[in-house]
């Protein structure tokens, strides 16, 4: 019936958790152009790093590696979803999410940011990723996709 937007350059940033991949494959099917790509982008909170610092879980400099390490491994499992002409990048960030993701969109120059809200979750979660998502929202120059993710959503 109506017109599905089509973008030729998104950024998605994903928290990693399970439904990072539905949000992955809501991005490819957004994708359009001669030469479509995808920056996945996670962003490592420094209120992590200094939860796990504060807990005698390593120094500053060991979390943040471990961190990395974790999140470049996890991002590249979803270049597999990719087509073969679509340029996917990955990248791991550190700093204020929101502004992180802000500062990575005016980078790369993308057409839009695409992002999930998970729809049912009450914890700490919520109120962190939810508030990141605002912010974008409000701070971007750019479109921003929000996309209602199911709490449960891990396919």
């Amino acid at each position: 019936m109506g017109t599905k937007l089509k973008f030729n350059s998104l950024l998605a940033p994903v928290d990693l958790a399970g439904r990072s991949r539905v949000i992955v494959e809501r991005a490819l099917d957004l994708l359009a152009g001669d030469a479509p790509s995808l920056i996945l982008m996670h962003v490592l909170d420094p209120l992590m790093v200094d939860f796990a610092t504060d807990h005698g879980w390593g120094s500053h400099d060991e979390i943040v590696a471990q961190m990395r390490r974790h999140a470049e491994r996890d991002l590249e499992t979803y270049r597999e979803l990719a087509p073969a002409e679509v340029e996917m990048a990955t990248i791991v960030s550190e700093g204020v999410p929101f502004l992180e993701i802000l500062r990575k969109s005016e980078d790369f120059a993308v057409d839009a940011i695409v992002m999930g809200k998970v729809e049912r979750h009450v914890g700490i979660e919520k109120l962190l990723f939810g508030a990141t998502a605002e912010k974008v929202l409000r701070g971007s120059l750019r479109p921003v996709i929000v996309l209602p993710i199911d709490d449960d959503a891990t396919a």
